[in-house]
């Protein structure tokens, strides 16, 4: 069994907080009509784009869940503009739950808009949860119209419920997952991990964190923080 590239444990202290950004609601035309997102531009001069992907849609999962904030405060505070969306039939998104398939198109639609505002700068795809799981859809290398990524990020990925096959994407794959995740082990995780194809994921393990991260929040921006200063 061969070993993530790296593994990074996480405690509880981090450091958190909201930077000064620039956001608006915006409307996207998606495949099955309009997306309703939020746009947040990085104050300075931005240095990489993201687009998060929320939970599941029909478990109460939006774009304002607070795993993707906390996303997005790091990835501001880093210089990183980004677009968080709501999945078909979510808020006031038209279009209808669609089984991880529609929302993949509406991925793309997503992250091709946003590589549109910054079409010389890396875009990085964020999914959690769910989200994980269709953005991996969406980025597989086996998928019609594949975005051309800088990475794929993925907190959290329920690869033990949701279909996490196909081939990986072309960019460089980073895990976050907590140790004590309600719907994936961490053996899972990395049975999965060292089964694809290439060059296996970087892992950040986040101790003391379930599916949720309730109280593990800090930690999870540790984590999340560690690879921008990369960017």
């Amino acid at each position: 069994m061969r070993p993530p590239s790296t593994l990074l444990w996480v405690g509880r202290r981090g450091c958190y907080g909201t930077p000064m950004s620039n956001l608006k609601e915006i409307n996207l035309t998606g495949p099955a009509g309009h997306l309703e997102a939020q746009f947040t531009e990085a104050s300075d001069t931005p240095i990489a784009c993201a687009v998060l992907c929320h939970p599941h849609p029909q478990y109460g999962g939006s774009m304002q869940d607070a795993v993707l904030a906390t996303a997005e405060s790091q990835f501001t505070q880093h210089n990183v503009s980004t677009l968080r969306f709501n999945f078909r039939g979510v808020g006031g998104s038209d279009g209808q739950y669609d089984n991880g398939i529609g929302e993949a198109e509406d991925i793309k639609a997503a992250t091709a808009w946003m590589q549109q505002q910054y079409p010389r700068l890396p875009c990085i795809l964020l999914g959690y949860s769910f989200g994980a799981a269709a953005a991996w859809r969406a980025a597989s290398a086996d998928a019609h119209n594949a975005p051309n990524l800088a990475g794929l990020w993925l907190v959290a990925p329920p690869v033990a419920m949701l279909d996490m096959t196909g081939a990986p994407p072309q960019a460089p794959i980073r895990l976050f997952h907590p140790d004590a995740d309600d719907f994936t082990s961490l053996d899972t995780l990395r049975e999965w991990s060292n089964r694809l194809a290439g060059e296996p994921p970087e892992l950040a393990v986040i101790a003391g964190a379930n599916h949720f991260f309730g109280g593990a929040q800090e930690s999870l921006a540790t984590a999340l923080a560690a690879p921008m200063a990369q960017l």
